[in-house]
């Protein structure tokens, strides 16, 4: 059921589109991914996502309590999550930039989102 879930909830905020029982991601979908890598590396690493995927698996079944694993990721997160708050401008991510040369792969064109990447503009340049 959590797989579906991940799959409803991204394809819902069309951070993927599925094309021939394949998840392609939007551009859209690249940002997110982008500013997660960029910013919040630990939460999108793979042995970091496979030992909370084992802690949550052990408070399922009841060898381990929930409140010490939520509380040894969520403190260092809400810490990170608000240092990004004060230093990423909202507006330099979600609005087009109007320098950028639009031949140029999306990587080199910075995080935008808005009506430039939701009109497919950047439709064939990302990776």
């Amino acid at each position: 059921m959590g797989n579906w879930c991940i799959e409803y909830a991204t394809h819902r905020l069309n951070y993927v589109k599925k094309e021939e029982n394949k998840l392609i991601p939007s551009d859209i979908g690249i940002l997110v991914s982008d500013l997660l890598v960029e910013h919040f590396p630990k939460v999108v690493d793979y042995e970091f996502t496979a030992k909370m995927e084992n802690e949550l698996d052990d408070i399922a079944i009841d060898k381990k309590e929930w409140q010490p694993v939520v509380r040894e990721f969520y403190e260092p997160f809400a810490a990170n999550l608000k240092e990004k708050e004060k230093e990423l401008d909202k507006k330099e991510i979600t609005h087009e930039n109007q320098d950028a040369d639009p031949k140029k792969p999306s990587d080199q064109l910075g995080y935008h989102s808005g009506v430039f990447l939701q009109s497919g503009r950047l439709k064939g340049l990302t990776p």
